[in-house]
């Protein structure tokens, strides 16, 4: 409370507040309203947003080399979530199962082992499937996935997460071709650093799951690693290159760019 001085007496009296105008009580009286009414306007807008992400599309980072080269560290892929059925956002139960992963589909999901992380790898094996690998080739059922060789010490950028830099490597560079349900072949590209590993396998995928595998074989945790992956586990499939940002900037010839837009359709 302010207080003025009187010269008449010089005794300081306080001075009555004053009330505050018919327009200010106005006001103070719209704000609730305003504010809530601008929640009202962009909650639908929110909730579509919520709706799109949880059922239909969702963007995921690349923040590995395990997938190199079919995806580079930095890309941002969109996953169509509704590609094989409806899960309940933010568990792990299939509302409605439409199809399974066909062999080649590169799938995210969560890691059926601790610790829960989303990761993204390649569909090689189906449930009921036995798997192996052999000198690098791939045997599903005892038939061979063949493969190409196109490049020896083929170069590429990695990204060391200890060291936090860049680091430039070689790797041979292949086509590999896994046959689909329909026997029709399905080209993507694979890369060997290790030649001459001792086999891998043989892997009996157990039904409700899948068998999963980095393009970069000599370089990829996956279910060699932690084993098979539940299908109420998969988020969705990963079909484009939205947005891409390496280590020199915007990677502006992978921009919407279909994952094995590159590979040769003869392997």
């Amino acid at each position: 409370m302010s207080k003025i001085s009187s010269e008449a007496t010089g005794v300081a009296t306080s001075a009555p507040a004053s009330a505050p105008a018919a327009g200010e009580k106005k006001r103070e009286k719209e704000k609730p309203k305003g504010f809530f009414a601008a929640i009202k306007s962009i909650a639908p807008a929110v909730a579509v947003a919520l709706a799109i992400r949880a059922f239909l599309f969702e963007p995921f980072s690349i923040p590995s080399g395990s997938m190199l080269p079919t995806l580079q560290i930095g890309d941002y892929v969109v996953v169509s979530k509704f590609a094989y059925g409806v899960r309940v956002p933010f568990t792990n139960e299939m509302l409605w199962q439409s199809d399974l992963p066909d062999r080649g589909d590169v799938i995210v999901f969560e890691r059926p082992t601790p610790p829960s992380e989303n990761l993204i790898k390649r569909v090689v094996g189906l449930p009921g499937e036995i798997v192996r690998i052999e000198g690098g080739v791939v045997f599903v059922d005892g038939v061979k996935q063949p493969r190409e060789l196109l490049e020896t010490a083929y170069p590429l950028d990695d990204y060391d997460e200890r060291s936090r830099r860049w680091v430039a490597t070689r790797a041979d560079l292949y086509v590999e071709q896994l046959a689909q349900e329909d026997g029709s072949p399905e080209p993507h590209f694979v890369l060997e650093q290790v030649r001459g590993r001792a086999p891998d396998g043989p892997y009996q995928v157990p039904a409700g799951h899948v068998l999963v595998l980095g393009d970069n074989r000599d370089n990829s945790a996956d279910s060699r690693v932690w084993g098979y992956v539940p299908l109420g586990h998969i988020r969705g499939r990963a079909d484009v290159i939205g947005f891409s940002w390496g280590q020199d900037g915007l990677r502006t010839d992978r921009l919407f760019r279909g994952l094995d837009a590159e590979v040769p359709s003869g392997g």
